[in-house]
């Protein structure tokens, strides 16, 4: 499957309105405003939230998204045989650069969560799988109603 690097936005001429809603990659609120902006009826924010308390989010994840690495988020399809965006990590660095060719999703999965325990076990992080998307640096540490309210009101002003 070929990873897709471009925004939203350069597809919307070349095909009309294609799409109805928006999933990964919508920076809040700039990229959900211009998504809606262009024809989506709806955009979902999942990175937005990892830092809310009620996200089940580890003190490391939590810790990388407040660093500078929250700001190069990069696509692999290392640990689940499919292109998905987190915070770069020994799996990016080695793994991708040093496996043979991937079996297909959820094969490639299990291995990687494998990896992961047996990694995690002998007390390293460095193969912890954090998703993130591309405007990782914007999420905000607030409760998640707070920050619904918070996006809403921005739409609205906006």
């Amino acid at each position: 499957m070929p990873i897709i690097r471009h925004p939203l936005s350069h597809y919307s001429g070349a095909y009309g309105r294609c799409f109805d809603t928006r999933a990964g990659g919508s920076r809040p609120n700039a990229g959900a405003l211009g998504s809606i902006a262009i024809g989506a009826s709806a955009v979902q924010l999942g990175t937005a939230f990892l830092l809310c308390p009620e996200s089940a989010t580890n003190a490391l994840y939590r810790a990388k998204l407040k660093s500078p690495l929250a700001s190069q988020t990069r696509f692999t399809s290392a640990i689940s045989g499919r292109p998905a965006r987190g915070l770069a990590n020994s799996f990016y660095q080695e793994v991708e650069l040093n496996a043979p060719s991937l079996p297909d999703y959820p094969i490639a999965y299990d291995a990687a969560k494998a990896l992961v325990a047996a990694a995690t076990q002998h007390g390293s992080e460095d193969f912890t799988v954090q998703w993130a998307g591309q405007a990782a640096a914007l999420a905000r540490e607030l409760p998640a109603a707070t920050l619904i309210a918070t996006l809403v009101k921005e739409w609205q002003q906006a």
